[in-house]
């Protein structure tokens, strides 16, 4: 007989059972007592173990006290039998249970079909939803038609929610899943029932630096550019706006195939440049601030919302190299309105003309006594014969003829034609006589139209008159 003490052989045999489950990989049920450093002590058939934090669950538990006085199916992941000491894992036996169920849901699951989920958890790029044991992703964009900043904007963890499954990739074991997809799309109710030209309201919903976005009242987006804001100069949106500002606006364009909306918000407010042409006209003396510098001139805004250019070439007199040599933005001017553009809505606007233009000096003539050089000039001795006299080549070609016609007709008949030495004597005098034409003319070069006319013209009378005195 056995000189161990009934409850000491008992416990003993326990931590036999317990080596044997061990060995075999088999579970255990631990009931969970305490929550200590670094985990939760627990009781197995009256044996003191331990669960390690990291394997409390397969998913990050930041709050244990909740498993305290439960009872979890765990596996023995450690075990040392002589110091009495095993520790339990629930992490690995979830994930198995996992693991299977993941199976049936895969086998069950198809794309296109609508499914309820539990939400899980939120990220900033969308919603970790458990569908039977497995979690699948509804990424932002997913969530609602509307733009979404966060998730938390839609859902919440523990909500209910029906999503359609979008994809899924059973070897990365990711589903897709969609929530706006439950919903009736806003931009096809929209764009039946309104058009371009519309007044509608919206809410300012967020405000970039190149416009802002509007929600409108049919629950679509619209983009309100910094540019239709209000007819004065806006450098932010922010300037005039605010998110959560209740707004009215008109739609300018429709974008069906992107669906995109343009919205103005000025289109609904008073004209400033209407009221200024009104009351103003050229000619007139205003004062305005410089707005902007560009290298070929300065905008300077002459009343609220209205803008006149200053061109580069209207700042000063004297030559100005670029705006900025001269101007400043935030100048208070006075400039004089040159032009107004009605159709355009743009204003010309001068800084010289409110100044007299300054004197030049008076140029000095090309030519004096041009008459008196005339006379004092030489003249060219033309000492020519009517077959040298040649305008033109038509007149070349004519004299050309008439010359071996004389030929012919002096030597007599046209036996002529075969004396070569005298036709080409002929020809050699009227090339000869060109290019002392050409010499001529080309030494004559810096005499002018007119006064070459006028040369010519007096030696064809000098010409004229040696012919009458031969007769």
């Amino acid at each position: 007989m056995s000189s161990y003490p009934t409850n000491v052989l008992k416990t003993l045999k326990v931590w036999d059972e317990m080596e044997e489950k061990f060995e075999n990989d088999e579970h255990v049920t631990a009931h969970v007592t305490n929550v200590v450093k670094g985990g939760l002590t627990c009781d197995v058939d009256g044996l003191n173990g331990f669960i390690p934090a990291s394997h409390a669950s397969v998913r990050f538990q930041r709050d244990l006290s909740k498993y305290v006085d439960q009872d979890l199916e765990c596996e023995i992941i450690d075990f040392d039998k002589s110091r009495r000491k095993f520790v339990l894992s629930r992490k690995n036996v979830e994930a198995t249970e996992i693991e299977e169920k993941r199976k049936e849901v895969y086998a069950t699951l198809e794309e296109g079909q609508f499914i309820e989920g539990t939400v899980q958890r939120l990220t900033n790029f969308g919603a970790f939803v458990d569908v039977g044991g497995v979690d699948g992703l509804i990424h932002i964009s997913e969530l609602s038609w509307n733009r979404v900043k966060h998730p938390s904007d839609v859902v919440s963890p523990g909500e209910k929610v029906k999503i359609l499954v979008l994809k899924i990739d059973e070897e990365k074991n990711r589903i897709a899943l969609g929530l706006k997809q439950t919903t009736q799309k806003p931009w096809d109710t929209f764009v039946e029932t309104v058009q371009v030209g519309d007044d509608v309201k919206g809410t300012v919903v967020n405000i970039l630096d190149f416009g802002a976005f509007v929600r409108l009242e049919s629950g679509v987006d619209g983009l309100l550019h910094v540019s239709d804001i209000a007819w004065s100069r806006v450098e932010v949106p922010s300037d005039v706006l605010n998110v959560g500002d209740k707004i009215e606006v008109k739609i300018l364009k429709l974008n069906k195939e992107k669906n995109r909306i343009s919205l103005g918000r000025k289109q609904l407010l008073d004209k400033p440049f209407d009221s200024f042409v009104n009351s103003h006209e050229v000619g007139d003396v205003v004062k305005g601030k410089v707005v902007n510098l560009l290298d070929f001139g300065a905008f300077v805004e002459v009343a609220d919302g209205v803008e006149g250019l200053v061109h580069v070439s209207e700042i000063s007199w004297d030559h100005v190299e670029k705006p900025s040599d001269e101007l400043n933005v935030g100048d208070e001017i006075e400039v004089k309105i040159i032009s107004i553009d009605k159709e355009e809505e743009k204003v010309g606007l001068s800084i010289k003309q409110l100044e007299e233009a300054p004197e030049r000096p008076e140029r000095k003539p090309r030519r004096e006594n041009r008459s008196n050089n005339n006379q004092n000039r030489p003249r060219r001795k033309a000492e020519r014969s009517q077959s040298q006299n040649f305008s033109s080549d038509a007149d070349l070609n004519n004299n050309l003829g008439n010359l071996l016609e004389q030929a012919l007709l002096g030597a007599g008949e046209t036996d002529l034609i075969g004396e070569e030495s005298e036709v080409d004597g002929v020809i050699d005098d009227i090339e000869a006589s060109e290019n002392v034409e050409e010499h001529e003319e080309v030494s004559e070069t810096e005499i002018d139209t007119e006064e070459a006319a006028e040369s010519i013209a007096e030696e064809e009378a000098g010409e004229a008159e040696a012919d009458e005195e031969i007769e």
